[in-house]
C-alpha cells in the first residue's frame, strides 16, 4: 500500500506551475488530448540546455491533428487572460505573455509581469487591434521563478487569431519585443532571490509583488 500511495505524494510535492486556460499543448484540461497525449510534468522547466525551446518537448504536437488543433479563438483588439495551475509559487517571479503568428519561430511580447507572477489565479493581457489573422497561432506562458534553480518555464497554447489587421497604433504588433529567454544556456542568466527586470519588456507592462526587481546577467 506504501508503494501505491508514494508516486501521487512525491507529485504534488515537486509541482511547479503551468498555465490551465488556455490549455496548453500536453494538457489535461486541453480537449483535443488522449489519455496518452497527456503530459503530467507540463510543470517543469525548460532544459537548461535550450533544447526543448519553444514550449518544451510538448510542441511536437503542434503539427498533429487533432491534438494541435486550435483550443480558443482571439479577435485582435480583444482583451485575454492566463490562468494558472499549480501550487509552487517559488515565492513568484517575472512572466511574459507572448505570441508567436510563424509556427513558435519567433514570439512577440503581448505583456511583461515584472514581479509578483504568479502568485494571482489570473493575469489578462491585451491582443494587437493590427496583428494579422493567423489560423493556429502560439500563445505562450514563460517564467523566470524568484526562488529556486535559475529556470526558464513555458507552455503554449494553440489559438485562432481572427478580424486582425486594423489600426495597432502605438501598441501595436510591429512595435512588440521579441520574447525573453534566459537560463537555458544561452549565456543569460536570472539572479536568484530577484524578479527579473526585463531588458526589453515592450510597453506593456503590470508591476507587482513586494520582491526586489534586478536586470538578468551575461549576454541578454
Amino acid at each position: 500500500l506504501l508503494l501505491l500511495v508514494t508516486p501521487p505524494l512525491l507529485h504534488v510535492v515537486t509541482a511547479h506551475m503551468a498555465i490551465q486556460s488556455p490549455p496548453p499543448l500536453g494538457s489535461k484540461h486541453n480537449p483535443h488530448m488522449t489519455n496518452t497525449d497527456i503530459d503530467y510534468n507540463l510543470n517543469n522547466p525548460l532544459s537548461s540546455s535550450g533544447s526543448n525551446y519553444p514550449c518544451g518537448p510538448n510542441f511536437d504536437m503542434y503539427s498533429l491533428s487533432p491534438q494541435g488543433d486550435p483550443v480558443a479563438t482571439w479577435p485582435a483588439g480583444s482583451t485575454q487572460s492566463f490562468t494558472m495551475d499549480g501550487g509552487a509559487t517559488h515565492n513568484g517571479g517575472s512572466c511574459q505573455a507572448s505570441l508567436s503568428i510563424d509556427q513558435g519561430k519567433t514570439f512577440k511580447v503581448l505583456r511583461s509581469y515584472e514581479g509578483g507572477c504568479p502568485l494571482r489565479e489570473s493575469y489578462s493581457f491585451n491582443i494587437p487591434g493590427d496583428v494579422p489573422a493567423t489560423k493556429k497561432a502560439v500563445f505562450a506562458w514563460t517564467w523566470f521563478n524568484n526562488v529556486g534553480n535559475r529556470e526558464m518555464y513555458m507552455n503554449c497554447a494553440v489559438v485562432d487569431i481572427v478580424n486582425g489587421g486594423g489600426s495597432g497604433g502605438k501598441s501595436g504588433w510591429a512595435t512588440k519585443p521579441e520574447i525573453f529567454k534566459a537560463n537555458i544556456g544561452n549565456g543569460c542568466s536570472t539572479v536568484e532571490m530577484f524578479d527579473v527586470l526585463f531588458p526589453n519588456p515592450g510597453d506593456d507592462i503590470q508591476k507587482g509583488g513586494s520582491g526586489k526587481l534586478t536586470a538578468p546577467v551575461g549576454r541578454c
